[in-house]
């Protein structure tokens, strides 16, 4: 029963993010700050961890920006749930000169990140969408320590060109 409740819980969670996925027009008429904040809302009350999230004021980004920086931060959330054994996240949204970071760090188990199965796509997915931005994705990871990783996308405001 526990193996199946867990599944069940799997499969909720990304039917939610399925859903979310679906719904860019929200997200164009929202933003990604108010979208990014009910995501991590919802997963808290799912999960047994605490969150330090600090997410500062950032310009209006274009959709395909903020759908990408909020898949990532979902698959990111997920995987932690999933895997880590974390009891505490912490998660930074800001702009740094011309990009957008996002940083996510928890305090699990850790991985060696040279050792992940080939048929683990979430990290390489995460990866894909920066560099098809543009931008750059990095994880750092050691065993018994926990997990961070470092999304850039590069972005420069109107008034800035």
């Amino acid at each position: 029963l526990e193996v199946a409740n867990e599944l069940a819980y799997q499969v909720r969670q990304e039917l939610t993010a399925l859903i979310q996925e679906l719904r860019p027009f929200v997200l164009a008429k929202q933003g990604l700050l108010p979208m990014l904040q009910e995501y991590i809302t919802r997963w808290l009350r799912q999960n047994d961890i605490v969150a330090d999230i600090q997410l500062q004021a950032i310009p209006i980004l274009p959709v395909t920006i903020a759908e990408e920086l909020l898949s990532v931060v979902r698959e990111a959330l997920s995987n932690i749930a999933r895997h880590s054994h974390a009891t505490h996240v912490h998660l930074t949204l800001s702009k740094e000169e011309k990009n957008i970071v996002l940083a996510i760090s928890d305090n699990g188990c850790g991985f060696d990140p040279a050792k992940l199965p080939s048929q683990s796509l979430g990290l390489q997915s995460m990866k894909e969408r920066m560099e098809g931005l543009g931008g750059s994705f990095m994880v750092v990871s050691t065993m018994g320590r926990g997990t961070q990783i470092v999304a850039r996308c590069p972005y420069k405001e109107e008034s800035e060109e």
